[in-house]
């Protein structure tokens, strides 16, 4: 035996050996968060789906009604791993020093946001100097200020008040708000407890399209190389699961949420399922960096070569990573 195929063959057994090692010792606990919300699918199903277990992970995930809301959780190291919008990325980055990193995008919400109000306002112009609810640091700040900035209208003409997502009906239902920026389920949830007290301004479409977007500890990756490696095994193979397997992913969700399985399946149609890191994904970074520059919440400029983790998924899929970072 020549000497190269001598060393693969040591490299191959210290492998399988610290992988017997790995499964000896039980599955990683881990702890990730998502929002009620189906375009975070890939964190349910690949836990209903038994994809995390699969891949010798004990996973608990942890909801709340945002998803950018939990994503600091990320930096005291309660968690390990949550998805959210941009915005909520690049704001944790900056104040934790860079612990909170961006790993994977998983899905492009194309017409889950809208801007909702009473009958009597039908437009923008209307809405100026009342109260407008806005869950901030959320995908609902950034389609408000994408909204206004695409039919340029100032910003301070409206009074925002801060109203999270499931709180936004009561707010609106006590005279607090005349309007709140939101997005599914709560747009149709909405709609249908208020019926006609309620009426569409306007919708999302060609406005404004989040993504939802994984991050995770830095500090647990370098400290937990494999067990990363294999949270991020598990995500590819969820998303290949949720492309070839809708329905039936739709149910795990519906079930998870406690959601009606025929309005997950609706919301699934305003969703495209993604598993990349590429200019899309970093232009829609970009354009949140924007956002919070405008509304004076970007504490500095982005460090993308910190902020961007691409090792995990180009690992195993190299061909889903082709960006070029703003500078």
């Amino acid at each position: 035996m020549n000497l190269r195929k001598t060393f693969l063959c040591v490299v191959a057994a210290g492998a399988l050996a610290a992988s017997s090692v790995a499964l000896a010792q039980g599955p990683t606990k881990m702890t990730i968060t998502a929002g009620v919300d189906p375009s975070f699918a890939a964190f349910y199903v690949g836990k209903e789906a038994g994809i995390f277990a699969k891949n010798n992970l004990d996973v608990t995930v942890r909801t709340g009604p945002s998803g950018s809301g939990l994503v600091p959780l990320l930096i005291s190291g309660e968690t390990q791993a949550a998805i959210g919008a941009e915005g909520a990325g690049i704001s944790n980055f900056n104040v934790s020093n860079g612990k909170v990193v961006f790993v994977l995008e998983t899905s492009y919400l194309r017409r889950f946001y809208a801007l909702l109000g009473n009958p009597n306002i039908k437009s923008l112009d209307q809405l100026k100097n009342r109260k407008v609810g806005i869950a901030i640091g959320t995908g609902s700040e950034l389609f408000w200020v994408a909204l206004l900035n695409k039919k340029n209208l100032p910003q301070d003409a409206y009074r925002r008040v801060q109203v999270e997502a499931p709180e936004m009906v009561a707010a609106f239902e006590r005279g607090d708000i005349d309007a709140f920026a939101v997005w599914e389920p709560w747009v149709t949830r909405a709609s249908k407890a208020l019926g006609p007290k309620l009426r569409l301004i306007q919708d999302g479409d060609g406005i404004y399209g989040t993504r939802a977007m994984t991050y995770m500890n830095r500090d647990w990756i370098q400290k937990n190389p494999q067990d990363a490696k294999r949270f991020m095994r598990a995500l590819v193979e969820t998303m290949d699961f949720i492309r070839a397997k809708p329905s039936e992913s739709a149910k795990m969700v519906a079930d998870t949420l406690k959601m009606d399985k025929a309005l997950v399946e609706v919301l699934f149609t305003k969703l495209d399922w993604r598993l990349a890191i590429d200019q899309d994904t970093i232009d829609s970074f970009a354009l949140a960096e924007n956002q919070l520059e405008q509304s004076k919440r970007l504490t500095k400029p982005l460090d993308w070569s910190g902020f961007i983790f691409p090792d995990l998924i180009r690992e195993l899929r190299p061909q889903v990573v082709n960006y070029k970072s703003p500078r």
